[in-house]
């Protein structure tokens, strides 16, 4: 027997099944080096499609949904018209691999788990394409469309006392991580905002960037207080993040952070404030229902022409009738000024440097509203400056807001209870920063500072002190006659 010839044949054909199986193996090889056939072997695969296809379809998608920005205003754009889509060189082997699982569609991915959906998403995290971040950050606070339905469903059957409780979806340490990420970029920061409010247990980190926005960036203004509303509903803490925005300047400030508490179910206002305003609208009522008043002043204020020393009283009466007499330094002079209105005729009657001038304009309309209005919401000279304007501005349009509570003061030997509060002036558009000390046993004013400004800049401020202050004092007949020459 030929035992050489029969050791030879099998080692060639050994050698064969060597050449064979090495040259598969390298076939094999240069197979998995396509993710997509490595996935459909090995995972992870979503729905029997490979995570990959589902991202590169999830990309392509809402790169081809987003339109493209319209670079002239004037530019009418034709959205019938559908967009082209990108022609992608796909390798044969990849072509080939396709025909293994099914074809990723919107159909499939609307009716896909939470988890499933997420971890899509969270491939995409890092997407070049500015369109697919966006769409990522939007969809990491949302269900599918089939999950929103049943939700809804049984929203209107079982009616939560929450309703931000029915849009909520799970949070994740990753998609927080995402999303915050998300927020340090203009493009995706809006849908992250969104997001973020709808992740239950609310992610408190974010809530001082939130009231930022708030107060800073008008494009996710409220986008912000949407989501601190819906996460404030579930950690009330958050609240006290948000109250000192009621008494910012920018009133669209205000009305986002009074929104944002109305949706945690909380009352648009602090405490402080809350006690502030009332003894404010108390001592409101009084002034502008009383029928006659008398008060000492003093004011000491500077603006734009100068200092103002004033000395004086002022009786105000129902029916248009008023008594002023003061006098010291303004406009860089020293006089002494009389005004005098028995509600039909007026005279004004101005002493300076031993000179006397006489005037006699006719009587304001609703003088004496017009004076105990600006005695409560703004100030006794800003009431003295409207009798000789010929516009004055309604009270009504003097709305007063942050109103805060300070704390108690001594002025003199009476106890002061101290307010602050600001408002803006129509006309002008000036801001009024008022602090307005009130007797604690009478609730009257006893002390004023007030600070106007325009655009930051100082244009006034004003001190005034209030030596007697009396409501419906009985007054002589004769203190409001004019007399004739």
């Amino acid at each position: 027997m030929d035992t050489n010839g029969s050791a030879k044949k099998q080692r060639k054909w050994l050698r064969r099944l060597v050449l064979v199986l090495i040259f598969f193996g390298a076939l094999f090889g240069l197979a998995m080096l396509e993710p997509c056939f490595r996935q459909k072997l090995f995972g992870p695969k979503i729905k029997g499609v490979p995570l990959v296809a589902w991202v590169e379809f999830y990309g392509d998608w809402n790169e081809l949904l987003e339109p493209p920005p319209l670079r002239n205003p004037n530019f009418d754009p034709d959205w019938d018209k559908k967009p082209k889509k990108k022609v992608k060189e796909v390798s044969w082997y990849r072509g080939l691999v396709a025909t293994t699982y099914p074809e990723p569609t919107s159909a499939l991915w609307n009716n896909m788990a939470l988890e499933d959906r997420r971890q899509i998403l969270l491939a995409l995290a890092d997407d070049p394409r500015p369109a697919v971040r966006r769409a990522v950050a939007r969809d990491l606070g949302t269900f599918s469309a089939a999950e929103m339905r049943a939700k809804l469903e049984k929203g209107i059957k079982e009616k939560p006392a929450n309703p931000f409780d029915l849009w909520s979806v799970p949070s994740t340490p990753e998609v927080e991580r995402a999303l915050l990420r998300y927020l340090d970029h203009e493009d995706t920061r809006l849908e992250a905002v969104q997001s973020l409010g709808r992740l239950r247990p609310p992610c408190l980190q974010v809530v001082p960037k939130l009231v930022e926005y708030m107060r800073d960036n008008p494009d996710v203004r409220y986008a912000a207080a949407g989501a601190l509303g819906a996460m404030g509903s579930q950690a009330p803490e958050i609240r006290k993040q948000v109250v000192p925005l009621l008494r910012e300047d920018n009133e669209s400030v205000r009305k986002v952070a009074a929104l944002a508490l109305q949706w945690m179910g909380q009352a648009a206002e602090d405490e402080d404030g809350t006690s502030a305003k009332k003894r404010f609208e108390e001592l409101d009522k009084r002034l502008v229902a009383a029928k006659t008043q008398q008060i000492a002043f003093d004011i000491d204020a500077r603006d734009k022409h100068g200092p103002i020393s004033l000395k004086g009283v002022l009786i105000l009466g129902q029916g248009n009738r008023m008594k002023l007499v003061f006098d010291g330094l303004q406009m860089g002079s020293k006089s002494k000024v009389t005004w005098l209105s028995d509600g039909k005729t007026m005279t004004i009657q101005t002493e300076i440097g031993g000179k006397t001038t006489k005037a006699s304009p006719p009587v304001p309309i609703l003088l004496s509203y017009f004076l105990a209005s600006n005695l409560g919401r703004t100030s006794m000279l800003s009431g003295m400056n409207s009798i000789g304007d010929r516009n004055p501005t309604m009270p009504s349009k003097l709305k007063p807001f942050a109103f805060q509570a300070v704390g108690k003061e001594k002025i003199g030997d009476k106890e002061a209870l101290l307010i602050e509060y600001k408002l803006e002036l129509p006309v002008s558009g000036n801001l009024m920063k008022c602090k307005l000390f009130l007797d604690a046993k009478t609730g009257l004013p006893l002390k004023r500072l007030v600070e106007v400004s325009r655009n930051g800049i100082e244009v006034l401020r004003n001190q005034e002190t209030y030596g007697e202050w009396q409501l419906n004092p009985a007054l002589s007949p004769d203190v409001f006659r004019n007399e004739k020459e």
